[in-house]
């Protein structure tokens, strides 16, 4: 579990040198303000906690009970700790850390962003993205006026890629656990979300008119039982591009002007009909010939 302890000395040491070895495999993680590090692997960690310092207190997580004592720094000297943290957030009694390993998104250079976590539309913690494992802090609600909105147990905080330079920001997406006050918790990969459709939309054809092909576009906010059929102008049934689920999103089918039994049908006028259980939208076609 989570263990407060201190380090007892006037000077600083490295954080893998200050535990010895034989205990240092049954740490999972260290927890400064504003600060953490993760053990990935026996002896291999990361984060923005790099040293332990004197006069400062940590939680150091465990993964069995053990009994230790630092290493002393061979010499003794304060070694300030640097990091980039934003200042839009206060610092809470409450705090878990999300070590991200990766962002995937197409042309990222990987200089001049911002990475942010967010509760409840809250900014509870930022770390410039310096495109490999960072530790991002999320600040929990510890019940001063300061930590309204910050995150509480079970939360899933949301993150987002900021532009320095141009202030464009990027919603990600990934698999982020749940909150939890001192928790230490691996995200491998985060990527761009994708910003699901808020109704059932019929977008117009394109080529409209066309000859031989269309693209029909059309979104979903939900999955759902959906049908897309062609009709001619007298109301009969032409073939049928879609029936069945179709998951939320933004989805295109084509019509390449032949009928449910692969024949081309006539030059003239058509409805492209997107039916589900609460709605019908309908398009117009001209099939040229």
């Amino acid at each position: 579990g989570a263990n407060l302890i201190s380090f007892p000395f006037g000077g600083s040491i490295d954080l893998s040198e200050g535990i010895p070895d034989d205990v240092e495999p049954s740490f999972i993680g260290v927890i400064g303000e504003g600060v953490a590090a993760s053990q990935i692997a026996p002896f291999n960690w990361v984060g923005s906690l790099t040293e332990w310092s004197g006069t400062k207190g940590y939680w150091a997580k465990v993964e069995e009970d053990i009994s230790f004592t630092f290493n002393s720094p061979a010499l003794s000297y304060e070694n300030e700790e640097f990091f980039t943290i934003s200042l839009d957030y206060e610092q809470s009694m409450e705090q878990a850390f999300y070590f991200v390993k990766d962002i995937i998104i197409d042309d990222l250079n990987y200089t001049n962003y911002d990475l942010s976590v967010y509760c409840n539309g809250v900014l509870v913690g930022s770390r410039e993205w310096t495109g490999d494992w960072i530790d991002i802090p999320a600040m929990g609600d510890d019940g001063e006026w300061y930590s309204d909105g910050y995150c509480q147990s079970k939360d899933i905080p949301k993150f987002t890629l900021k532009n320095q330079n141009t202030g464009n920001t990027i919603i990600l997406a990934g698999n982020i656990p749940q909150w939890e006050s001192n928790g230490l918790f691996i995200v491998e990969t985060l990527a761009e979300a994708m910003i699901l459709p808020e109704q059932i939309t019929l977008n117009s054809a394109y080529p409209n008119p066309f000859n031989p092909e269309t693209t029909i576009g059309y979104t979903v906010p939900n999955s759902q039982n959906i049908s897309l059929k062609i009709y001619d102008i007298t109301g009969r049934e032409v073939t049928t591009s879609i029936n069945g689920v179709i998951e939320p999103g933004y989805h295109e089918t084509k019509w390449n002007g032949t009928d449910i039994y692969g024949n081309e049908v006539a030059a003239g006028v058509y409805n492209s009909v997107l039916n589900s259980a609460q709605t019908t939208v309908t398009k117009k076609l001209i099939l040229l010939k």
